[in-house]
């Protein structure tokens, strides 16, 4: 199944949904981010459930997340053509195989059917010359006379002149000779419009390669930025590839570690325009367009391993294979460029060992039970728990099959994100109550409850401090009164 954005920044992408499912939200950490207006850090997630359906679940966003215009407060099943709302971003669920019927608009038909016979009349056409042979020849007003012996013969010119016999026999002497010279001038003709047409090609490129009148060469197009990088180790027990590509603004990155059962992929839908900016520069300051491959060494301790960058700007392009040897400085430059590059988009767990990956996941996890069986204690550990949850399932999504604490992690993330929003619906309904109740210290207390479990960059966290400087505002007038 496919994400269609029929709006925005993302107005015509798509994105495949591959289970277990995808988290969209405004952080460079979700896997689709969304840059719009009323789109929260981390606003929605897709899953895929175990009855194969995909469903959407809010993850206490702001603006809420919408199904078909209609805001959801439970899991919602997405159906085909199901109609997303994340903030003011739409997105359409369905698959890609669509069959388009082209429509004849009504207008274009004339009344009657007359449309249909000039179509006929248009497509096929019925040649009486091709039934009948082409048509017999006019018989002119005069018939040829036949000379014959009985006819009579004319003495004298009808029109005064009188043509000599010696004329017409010289004038058949000279066709012969009219006939060489013609085809003598006709071959002079043919030679010299093809000497014409060469000269006419020199000149042009003569021309296209002279420098233009200033001293400078014409502008030439410049080629979009591409950068392609390829790392693979091939041993007898495993086989290791890593890939980024970075075309048009947009990067992806792909992980397969066989033997370690790590498979991993990821699309950025827009490069952050400083991020690229720094990339290239590290690039166009080396001097990769220079250097070229060289011979191959051999396998170290059975491994073979082979490194390819290809890189393309402005007019150049270039491709280096490094194969079992050291690379030169400006490939190891590029390379370190990457790893910054990866690091700035959440994805530094590429480059961390199978045995490190589940240390630090495993790390995450105990610390979230930690912070989530004393929520109560201290109201904020419910949200860091959520995020020690999601970091644990960030860590365990590469491999594959996934190991058994991404599904214990991904069960109490849900538990936590319901209790969270359970504790913020109670809190809002206390706080409306004691409001009406002109219980002002009452309501500060639970606006302070709120403000350890909101995040303080959402909307609703800035709603709530500003709901308790006017409770403050109103309790200090109360106060007052009651002093007069």
């Amino acid at each position: 199944m496919n994400l269609y954005f029929l709006n925005g920044n993302r107005k015509g992408e798509q994105w495949e949904l591959v289970p277990p499912g995808i988290c969209i939200g405004r952080e460079m950490d979700n896997d689709i981010q969304l840059l719009m207006p009323g789109v929260s850090r981390y606003h929605a997630k897709i899953e895929f459930t175990p009855s194969g359906e995909w469903r959407i679940i809010d993850l206490g966003s702001t603006n809420g997340t919408k199904v078909n215009s209609r805001k959801i407060d439970a899991p919602q099943v997405l159906k085909r053509g199901s109609e997303i709302m994340i903030g003011e971003q739409l997105i359409r669920f369905g698959d890609g195989n669509r069959s388009s019927t082209l429509k004849v608009p009504q207008s274009s038909l004339a009344p009657g059917g007359k449309s249909s016979s000039s179509v006929e009349t248009k497509t096929v056409r019925v040649q009486l010359q091709d039934i009948f042979g082409p048509p017999p020849p006019s018989k002119q007003s005069t018939d040829r006379i036949q000379v014959t012996d009985s006819t009579p013969k004319i003495d004298g010119n009808i029109f005064g002149k009188k043509a000599p016999a010696k004329e017409k026999s010289a004038g058949k002497e000279a066709n012969p000779a009219k006939r060489r010279l013609g085809n003598l001038l006709f071959l002079l003709l043919v030679v010299c419009l093809a000497a014409m047409a060469v000269i006419t090609f020199v000149i042009i490129n003569a021309s296209k390669e002279r420098p233009a009148p200033n001293g400078t060469m014409p502008k030439q197009e410049r080629n979009p930025f591409l950068l392609v990088y390829e790392k693979q180790i091939i041993s007898k027990n495993n086989v290791f590839r890593f890939y980024i590509k970075v075309e048009n603004n947009s990067a992806l990155f792909k992980l397969d570690d066989l033997k370690h059962q790590r498979h991993f992929s990821k699309g950025i839908g827009r490069i952050e325009p400083e991020i690229l900016k720094s990339l290239e520069n590290t690039v166009k300051e080396t001097d990769f367009m220079k250097i070229s491959s060289d011979a191959p060494g051999r396998p170290v301790e059975g491994a073979d391993e082979s490194r390819t960058l290809l890189i393309g700007y402005d007019s150049k392009l270039n491709s280096v294979t490094v194969r079992n040897a050291y690379p030169k400085s400006s490939f190891e430059t590029i390379e370190h460029a990457l790893n910054r590059f990866a690091d700035d988009y959440g994805l530094k767990t590429i480059s961390l060992s199978e045995e490190e990956m589940r240390d630090e996941a495993d790390r995450s996890f105990n610390k979230a039970e930690e912070l989530l069986a004393n929520y109560q204690a201290r109201p904020e550990n419910l949200r860091n728990a959520i995020l020690r949850y999601q970091i644990t399932i960030d860590f365990l999504d590469q491999f594959d099959p996934k190991p058994k604490n991404w599904s214990t992690a991904k069960r109490k993330l849900a538990e936590a994100e319901g209790l969270l929003q359970k504790t913020i619906k109670d809190a809002e309904f206390n706080l409306n109550v004691l409001y009406k109740r002109k219980q002002y210290a009452e309501a500060i207390e639970e606006c302070n409850k709120l403000m350890l479990i909101l995040d303080p960059e959402q909307n609703a966290y800035q709603k709530i401090r500003d709901l308790k400087i006017t409770l403050e505002k109103r309790l200090s007038v109360e106060k007052k009164k009651g002093r007069r």
